[in-house]
């Protein structure tokens, strides 16, 4: 397979369980394979390095989210969330 720089996910925390989708982040962030990930307002924000909200008027919010207790920081495995 092609060695993609980004992979996108589309609502993966409903398909897969906390320890599997721990496990195919870790593996992406080990390859620097940037994901950028679709959620709703359930998912866990500690999975990500940062946030962008988007309203329905179009405005936005882009905010980082804090790396204490996450398992890797975003300067060591490049990802985007």
């Amino acid at each position: 397979l092609a060695r993609p720089k980004f992979a996108f996910l589309d609502r993966v925390s409903t398909a897969l369980e906390t320890g599997e989708l721990s496990k195919v982040l870790k593996l992406l962030a080990q390859n620097s394979i940037t994901c950028i990930a679709v959620g709703g307002g359930d998912d866990e924000e500690r999975w990500y390095d940062a946030i962008l909200e988007l309203q329905q008027d179009g405005s936005w919010e882009w905010r980082a989210v804090p790396q204490s207790g996450k398992h890797a920081s975003v300067k060591d495995h490049p990802r985007l969330f």
